[in-house]
Order: C-alpha cells, then structure tokens, then sequence
C-alpha cells in the first residue's frame, strides 16, 4: 500500500493523531504543540500551542466542536475546535497523560495517565467525574464504545520496573459505580 502523503511540519517526533469526525482535518501531537492540517492540501493550517513536553494524545469530540490534547505536562487541554482557544486545563493527574478519549456524547472525556489512573471528565464543568486505577502500572489508551457505555483503558505492566504482561479493564458505565472486568 502507497500513502496518500507525507505531512511534514512538526519538526521532531510525532506522537498521536486522529482525524476530525468529518475527515477533512487532522490533528498530529508533537514536541508542544499539536497542529490541525488541511487533509486535501496536506497542509497545516493551525497551531495549538501551550503545553510543555511532548503531546502523547489527541482526539476529537464527535461533534466536532472541541479537542482534547494529553501530554507530558501532566494535563489534558481541551480547545474550542474553531477558535483554538483553551476552553480548560484539566490538571488531577500525577504523572505523564498517556492518552485522551471523548465519549459519543461529547459530553464527556477519558484521559489515561503514567500514574496508572483514568479520569472521566465533565467536559462542560471540567470537573473529574469518576477515577479509575490500574492495579499494574502505567494507563496507556482509552477507548470509549460505540454507544458510551463501556470504557476501556490499556495498562503496561511495570510492578517491577520491567515490563511484563499488561492488562485491560473494562468499565460498564451504564452501571453506575459497578467493579470493571479485568480481562
């Protein structure tokens, strides 16, 4: 298989991306900043900038009208998707965020962090709603299901400062506060 492109712009490492819910942009996370490219020009056509360290995660609310960035400063930012501003700096976590996810709603995200917690989000109180701790180390991903009824994060295994086998929990939220499934 040929790509389609080469997009060039970041500079050094390029740790995430995810396409807008239409397609017609993506978000790459480096070194600080995220850029936001033209799809069909394969071109950027804007920068979000503020976060210190490496970005490591980016999506896209389903509506389409915000973003969520996870980085090595140990926040998540979410940024109004038209006007690039910071709506809010969520900051609970103690170590690098590994990872970002936002719910089908929108309504809510999932960030997953080096110091083995997954925080649920109010996105419009920007608020922690609920904590999720990993038993084995670092949370990694999230993943919410097609229906938002689920949420998955993916651990890496780190108990004795090497990596073993990882682990996956499984949260049923239309269940309130029910135990996850660890698979």
């Amino acid at each position: 298989m040929e790509p389609d492109g080469v997009l060039r712009g970041h500079g050094s490492t390029v740790t995430c991306a995810a396409f807008s819910p239409d397609g017609r942009q993506l978000a790459t996370g480096g070194n600080g900043k995220c850029l936001i490219w033209d799809v069909a020009r394969k071109s950027p056509i804007r920068e979000l900038s503020g976060q210190k360290g490496f970005i490591r995660g980016v999506a896209w609310a389903t509506d389409g009208r915000r973003l969520a960035t996870a980085s090595y400063d140990q926040t998540v930012r979410l940024w109004n998707a038209d006007s690039d501003a910071v709506v809010a700096v969520l900051q609970e976590h103690a170590h690098w965020v590994n990872a970002v996810a936002f719910a089908p709603n929108s309504n809510t995200v999932a960030s997953a962090s080096r110091d083995g917690r997954v925080i649920l989000w109010d996105v419009e109180s920007h608020q922690g709603i609920k904590t999720l701790k990993h038993s084995s180390g670092w949370a990694m991903g999230v993943a919410f299901s097609s229906n938002g009824k689920r949420l998955a994060s993916a651990a890496a295994n780190n108990t004795s400062n090497r990596l073993g086998p990882g682990e996956i929990l499984v949260l049923n939220l239309s269940e309130g506060d029910a135990e996850p499934q660890i698979t």
